[in-house]
């Protein structure tokens, strides 16, 4: 335990990481909408897919009425950005889909 007080004592911030970033209000709105009416989607898959006709497929099932925008974040993790909530609730009311086998 004194190790670590020791360590956390010798902590300093450079003049660089103490600058305060300012964000406007639109900005962290607009975040705020995106978050909101958003989803992960975690796909539980080893072999290599067609990532392309998995962004196609999922909008051709879900039918959104208004725009989605679909972002990978990472390994086999995407991020659906619905324009209207409305869009991520009806999908949300479904079933989970299954893809086995159609990429």
């Amino acid at each position: 335990m004194d190790e670590i007080v020791r360590q956390w004592n010798r902590l300093s911030i450079t003049e660089e990481e103490g600058e305060v970033i300012g964000i406007s209000e639109s900005l962290v709105m607009k975040g705020r909408k995106e978050v909101q009416s958003g989803l992960l989607v975690k796909l539980l898959i080893h072999k290599p897919f067609n990532k392309n006709a998995f962004k196609e497929t999922m909008k051709d099932l879900w039918q959104p009425s208004h725009r989605l925008s679909i972002t990978e974040v990472g390994r086999n993790i995407f991020l659906f950005a619905f324009e209207d909530v409305v869009d991520r609730d009806t999908v949300l009311d479904r079933e989970p889909s299954n893809l086995n086998k159609c990429l």
